[in-house]
C-alpha cells in the first residue's frame, strides 16, 4: 500500500498521541479510507494504545463539542476540575480578595457566617465556578464551549465545596461551616 500523505507527525510528548492530539491529527485528513488509513497507522506505529473504534468515538466526540478526557484508558469518571486548576483558582481569588480571604469576591454582609472568621456561600456560587472553568478547558482543548455542561449533581458540588475549603480555611458553603 502506498505511504500515507502527509505523514503522521511524531507525538508531542515524543511516545504517544493524546485522545485529543489523535483526533485533530485524524480530522486533518478527510473522512473516508484516508482518515482510516491515518488513524490505523497511528495504532500500528503505536501513536496510540487503543482500538480504531476508540479513536472513531473520540473523533465523533470533538465533533459534538464534547469534552475529550485527557488520557485513553481513565478510570472512573473524569474530574470536573484538575488539581493545577482548583489551585489556580484559589490562588485567584485570595490574590483579588485578600481582605475578606473568601474564595469568591462577591462578599455579603447578609452571607456571614455568625461565629466563624469566613463567609458563608451558596452551592450556585460553587456552581458557577465549576461551569467556567468547564467552559474554559472545552474552549482551550479545541471544542464548543456552549456544550458544558450547565447544571452539576449537588453532591457534586458539595464535594467541590469541601475541596475548596481545605484550600482556603476561611471559605464556607451556605450550611456546612462549622459551629463554634
Amino acid at each position: 500500500s502506498a505511504p500515507l500523505d502527509p505523514p503522521l507527525p511524531p507525538a508531542q510528548n515524543g511516545t504517544t498521541y493524546t485522545p485529543t492530539e489523535a483526533t485533530h491529527i485524524a480530522k486533518s485528513y478527510p473522512s473516508g479510507p484516508l482518515r482510516s488509513k491515518a488513524v490505523n497507522a497511528m495504532i500500528s506505529l503505536k501513536y496510540v494504545e487503543t482500538s480504531l473504534r476508540t479513536v472513531y468515538r473520540m473523533i465523533h466526540r470533538f465533533e459534538a463539542g464534547k469534552l475529550l478526557p485527557d488520557d485513553w484508558n481513565p478510570q472512573g469518571r473524569a474530574s470536573i476540575l484538575t488539581n493545577d486548576e482548583i489551585d489556580a483558582i484559589v490562588e485567584k481569588w485570595t490574590k483579588d480578595h485578600p481582605r475578606s480571604n473568601s474564595l469568591l469576591g462577591t462578599t455579603n454582609d447578609k452571607k456571614k457566617d455568625k461565629g466563624s472568621s469566613g463567609l458563608e456561600f451558596s452551592l450556585d456560587d460553587v456552581k458557577t465556578i465549576l461551569a467556567e472553568a468547564t467552559r474554559a478547558r472545552i474552549a482551550r482543548k479545541g471544542g464548543d464551549p456552549n456544550s458544558a455542561p450547565r447544571s452539576f449533581n449537588r453532591t457534586t458540588l458539595k464535594n467541590y465545596a469541601v475541596l475548596f475549603q481545605s484550600k482556603v480555611n476561611d471559605f464556607f458553603v451556605a450550611g456546612t461551616a462549622p459551629s463554634l
